[in-house]
């Protein structure tokens, strides 16, 4: 059954739907790649000012 599904949903949607989702998901990956890492910068630059303020 389910592979019934799958095919009939295939046949409706256009290969550039499929590419567009898949153009999409990459993007949207990217930006959480960048979220990640300007967090991380945030983190170690936190824990660098936790510890000049411990040694005062």
């Amino acid at each position: 059954m389910d592979d019934a599904i799958e095919e009939a949903l295939l046949r409706v949607v256009e290969p550039g739907a499929i590419a567009a989702a898949a153009q999409a998901e990459a993007q949207a990956a990217g930006c959480r790649d960048q979220v990640r890492d300007a967090l991380s910068r945030d983190l170690e630059a936190a824990r660098y000012s936790a510890d000049l303020a411990l040694e005062i």
